[in-house]
């Protein structure tokens, strides 16, 4: 079964789609935080949004960020899980960009 990882029109894919795909165990805004801080740039690296609450009592709007396939592949590159190590033996073999945009639109 493949799982998927959307790229938008913009080229960017959505950090919370990521950080489930690599079933980061941290709260998606702690972790998020936590990776901008390795150097990534607001407007350049990632967008945050507003997003709206799925809770039906309606709550506090949650903040959600589109990033670049560079930042996306940098996370998955610090983050070291099994997933990615696979990913690591599969792009050595082809062109590093194009396996990562692959593996970004069908992850296996």
């Amino acid at each position: 079964m493949n799982e998927i990882i959307k790229i938008d029109s913009d080229s960017k894919v959505s950090g919370r789609e990521l950080h489930d795909w690599l079933e980061v165990s941290e709260k998606f805004s702690d972790w998020m935080k936590r990776m901008i801080e390795y150097g990534f740039t607001a407007g350049i690296d990632f967008d945050s949004f507003s997003e709206k609450s799925d809770k039906p009592t309606g709550g506090r709007p949650s903040v959600g960020y589109r990033i670049t396939i560079d930042m996306a592949k940098e996370i998955c590159m610090i983050q070291r899980t099994d997933k990615v190590s696979r990913l690591d033996s599969i792009s050595s073999n082809v062109n590093g960009d194009l396996s990562w945009q692959v593996f970004l639109m069908t992850v296996t």
